[in-house]
């Protein structure tokens, strides 16, 4: 989620990822939903843990940035884990 930094740590991610979470099992009947999050954006992985979700894994040097590399934080939750 990107915004303005006086809403960081607001709740404001967990409460939209809550929300995207319900319609995507009750609504659309999706099944799994997965998602990823640069491993230095803390915050934003932790929303996704807040909302119910589970570090399922990390990819090494996935994303190019600032002349290096970052790993990437895979999450995922089930609709049984729901």
């Amino acid at each position: 989620m990107i915004g303005e930094k006086d809403c960081w740590g607001q709740g404001y991610a967990t409460e939209a990822i809550g929300g995207l979470t319900e319609y995507a099992f009750n609504v659309i009947g999706l099944n799994r939903i997965g998602a990823g999050a640069y491993a230095s954006n803390i915050g934003s992985y932790r929303a996704f843990e807040k909302a119910g979700y589970h570090v399922e894994g990390k990819l090494l040097s996935y994303w190019k940035s600032d002349g290096g590399y970052e790993d990437e934080i895979l999450v995922g939750i089930v609709r049984d884990q729901h």
